[in-house]
């Protein structure tokens, strides 16, 4: 079993994994945390920019402290203090200390999410075959057993806090070894120390923009799911939480069968279909406006959702003078659409409501699907690559 967690393969997919069940045991603790500080709707949003800011500081830097120490280790790193913070979130004793708790917890998001996504690149070259959908699909699948998890131990009486910490020490034994197993960059580090900031080309920011759509609402399911269904349309909290299993299920699954449905499409059509699949999900829950609806809705979205963002970062790759400038330069953007967009929800319902902010969501959505021409190039450039070699 040790030795089997050893590989660079599964070290990687365990990483994943852990970061999926982490965050979606925060989540569902959202709307406790709100009532149990009093927070008005737009409060929690500028609480929740604190993750976003705490996250896009910590990528700037990811970038040369990876290249010191290595993307393996800041991984590592990255996840034994997302473990560590993860359950302090839910017993914050006021705003403050909740904000703080944010920066700290975006901030581990964001080196853990770059680095294993570096790692993940780097074992994908050596296996000289596509494997980003399967380690995604590992995400998402520790996501649904987060949610599962939530769901069960809000039924059975823990509180937040014994269920958040109990599960980050159950990860924390069993990824330890893996997380020590992950394999070191072997390339494309050479010269890390010595390049500049620089703008990304204009191609690497449309294909971000189209990163930023689709990562935002990923996280709008992330962060208002388990409110919009507690609190917008009466559920109860154990069944609010199945509103990002539902979603992280049917992503799971389709990121399993991503590379083989890329493959039979093409990545236009795929990135076309799936963000306009997703957008209509979600506008279908929000119109029914009943908890069973908007459960499908989002189990949609995750069809839809599931793999636009390896096709993007496939894309991002193609278009860099190297795979790791293009994605990191369209996964900072990404990234910043994932932390950002639950907080601006936030305002936008403070505004409205959150049924009309998600509305929105489900509007950009559609702007996506009409910027999947955008990931063609990357398409026609992996194309003749592999017909060169």
């Amino acid at each position: 079993m040790i030795a089997w967690l050893r590989r660079p393969r599964v070290a990687v997919s365990v990483t994943f994994l852990v970061n999926g069940v982490i965050i979606a045991s925060w989540a569902p603790h959202i709307p406790y945390v709100r009532e149990r500080l009093a927070l008005s709707e737009g409060v929690l949003g500028l609480a929740l920019l604190a993750g976003a800011v705490g996250a896009v500081s910590a990528m700037t830097l990811a970038a040369p402290l990876s290249a010191r120490i290595g993307p393996h280790r800041l991984a590592m790193i990255g996840g034994i203090l997302l473990l560590g913070i993860s359950p302090l979130l839910v017993v914050a004793p006021n705003l403050p200390l909740l904000v703080l708790g944010l920066l700290a917890w975006g901030a581990s998001t964001g080196a853990m999410d770059l680095a294993m996504n570096a790692v993940a690149a780097d074992v994908e070259h050596r296996a000289r075959r596509p494997l980003m959908s399967g380690f995604h699909g590992m995400f998402s699948l520790g996501a649904l057993a987060g949610s599962v998890i939530a769901a069960g131990a809000i039924r059975a009486g823990f509180t937040p806090f014994e269920h958040v910490a109990i599960v980050a020490a159950l990860l924390l034994a069993f990824a330890w070894v893996s997380f020590r197993a992950l394999p070191p960059a072997s390339r494309g580090t050479e010269n890390a120390e010595r390049t500049r900031l620089r703008l990304p080309a204009r191609a690497l920011v449309v294909i971000g923009i189209l990163a930023l759509i689709v990562l935002g609402a990923e996280g709008a399911v992330e962060s208002w799911s388990a409110l919009l269904l507690k609190e917008g349309m009466g559920s109860t909290a154990s069944f609010a939480a199945f509103g990002y299993g539902a979603f992280s299920l049917t992503m799971a699954l389709f990121r399993f069968l991503g590379d083989g449905i890329n493959t039979r499409v093409g990545p236009v059509a795929l990135v076309a279909t799936g963000a306009g699949l997703a957008g209509a999900g979600l506008a279908f829950g929000l119109i029914v406006n009943a908890p069973w609806a908007m459960v499908v809705g989002f189990g949609i979205m995750g069809v839809g959702l599931a793999n636009t963002v390896p096709v993007v970062f496939s894309a991002a790759a193609a278009h860099g003078k190297t795979a790791a400038e293009g994605l990191s330069s369209v996964a900072v953007l990404g990234y910043l659409g994932f932390l950002v967009g639950p907080p601006a929800i936030g305002f936008a319902a403070q505004a409205t409501s959150l049924r009309v902010a998600l509305l929105g969501v489900a509007a950009v959505l559609g702007v996506g699907a009409l910027m999947s021409r955008t990931v063609a190039p990357a398409g026609e450039a992996t194309l003749k690559a592999s017909t060169a070699s």
